[in-house]
């Protein structure tokens, strides 16, 4: 199981849509979509997302996604991420979680992330 932090509109548009796939505004650029496994969600959220109050944490199937998976340093801070190299089908998201800023923090929803194994 991997998790990507997404901006609630950009993958509302995607569901909407009915083209059965979603890659954030990024995707066009990198070529990737940027994922995190369960124990990095806080830390990409502080370290990425400190201004936003609303974002959307997607639970994505990474055994469907196997083939186009890579663990990738990609800024050599000493860690690898997971980054998806093509959109991500609807199909491949398990579930999704509506993350708030609450007194200046996020709730991290680990039981909830637990939940998909």
């Amino acid at each position: 199981m991997i998790f990507h932090i997404a901006d609630p509109k950009e993958y509302s548009a995607a569901a909407d849509s009915g083209g059965g796939e979603y890659k954030p505004a990024s995707f066009d650029k990198e070529g990737f979509i940027h994922c995190s496994d369960a124990h990095q969600v806080a830390s990409v959220l502080h370290r990425h997302f400190g201004g936003v109050d609303r974002l959307l944490l997607l639970a994505i199937d990474s055994v469907a996604e196997q083939e186009h998976l890579r663990y990738e340093d990609l800024y050599k801070r000493g860690q690898e991420f997971p980054h998806l190299y093509r959109p991500l089908p609807l199909s491949s998201v398990l579930g999704t979680y509506v993350l708030e800023r609450k007194g200046g923090m996020f709730s991290i929803p680990f039981e909830w992330m637990r939940s998909f194994g």
